[in-house]
């Protein structure tokens, strides 16, 4: 090994190798490990870094417009952390994500499950925070997932025809890219339910087990009772449940996912998100389908309650990009950084009036 020569406060002699074997160990020739060396590393490392990561759709805007400028450093941060190191503390990582609880009808059973964290004996059930749970005509499950814990909130559903099934495909892998981004989520509350028709989506039918078109069973003004629609509105426990969705989380955006007509509908105050969106994944922007809906989601959220909704429409199968998700991720980042924009849920005076109680 090649000698090394330091220079030492102090001449040559038992002193100087001391000094020498301080500073270095004589065989990786790297400061001796210690936990105040071990901090200044980290907090080292830490301010050579950026702050912090941004989410996809504020990234994109910050390079578009300002491509050069760097990211801010905070050393307000740095001394938190050292302070945090020093005391032995560690900060939890969270993804944003809750379990699922069960909500079944009166009398029924449900399972037995013990208390979680955030829930016990005083907490409200069913609560904004609180996912719900309920079943098909079939008995399949009825779940709903959530993203983030707080902010306006975003309805996503998928396959409520069950003859579409590459809405549930889409919904399922924005789901799971969420779950591996979850910053994408900071700032609000995302619900997403898919399939909300199982019965349908296994069979591979339009209508539910009982041969109920369910996008057109809700309780809008416009509303006619049929065969095929129901003889009244919410006679169907997929739709109920939806409505009791839409009645617990006061959801400030609905986007519902159908195929096949490739193109993005807006009904009630979104006409600006959806021509935005339609110019991301390369779809047509309508306000109407061209036909009478009586009973559907869109007539009843976006026409009878004014809450902004979208009908995503699919094409057949894919484009050039090889899947739905692809075509649609920029589309479906941007309508979740508008919620950012958009006044709280509390403020739209007419919401509560057009929306009736649904009893469990």
């Amino acid at each position: 090994m090649t000698s090394m020569r330091l220079t030492a406060p102090f001449g040559p002699g038992p002193r100087t190798e001391r000094f020498a074997r301080h500073c270095f160990d004589s065989t990786t020739l790297r400061p001796p490990r210690s936990p105040v060396s071990d901090i200044r590393m980290q907090l080292f490392t830490f301010l050579r870094r950026p702050t912090c990561q941004q989410p996809a759709d504020q990234r994109l805007v910050r390079e578009s417009l300002w491509p050069k400028q760097r990211e801010p450093r905070r050393p307000w941060f740095a001394a938190l952390s050292l302070l945090l190191c020093l005391a032995g503390c560690s900060v939890p990582e969270s993804s944003g994500e809750r379990d699922f609880v069960d909500l079944v009808p009166d009398g029924e059973p449900g399972p037995a499950q013990g208390p979680r964290s955030g829930q016990g004996p005083d907490a409200q059930p069913h609560s904004a925070r609180t996912p719900i749970e309920a079943r098909s005509v079939q008995g399949k499950p009825l779940r709903v997932r959530i993203l983030g814990d707080s902010g306006p909130c975003l309805l996503l559903l998928g396959a409520i025809h069950g003859d579409e099934p590459g809405s549930h495909e889409l919904v399922r892998d924005f789901e799971t890219w969420l779950r591996a981004h979850p910053i994408e989520t900071r700032g609000l509350r995302l619900v997403i339910c898919s399939p909300l028709n199982p019965d349908g989506l296994e069979a591979g039918t339009r209508l539910n087990a009982r041969g109920i078109d369910l996008n057109r069973n809700f309780p809008s003004k416009n509303f006619q009772a049929s065969a095929r629609r129901g003889q009244a509105p919410l006679s169907e426990p997929e739709s109920r449940y939806l409505a009791k969705l839409l009645e617990t989380y006061k959801p400030a955006l609905v986007i519902t996912v159908h195929q096949p007509r490739r193109s993005v509908n807006w009904d009630g105050p979104a006409e600006g998100l959806a021509r935005a969106m339609a110019r991301l994944n390369g779809y047509r922007p309508e306000a109407t389908v061209g036909y009478s809906t009586p009973g559907s989601l869109g007539s009843w959220v976006g026409i009878d309650q004014q809450i902004p909704i979208l009908t995503l429409e699919l094409p057949r199968k894919p484009g050039p990009k090889g899947s739905f998700f692809e075509e649609n991720r920029r589309a479906l980042i941007l309508a979740m950084a508008s919620l950012r924009t958009m006044p709280p849920p509390a403020t739209r005076s007419d919401r509560t009036s057009t929306t009736p109680h649904i009893s469990q």
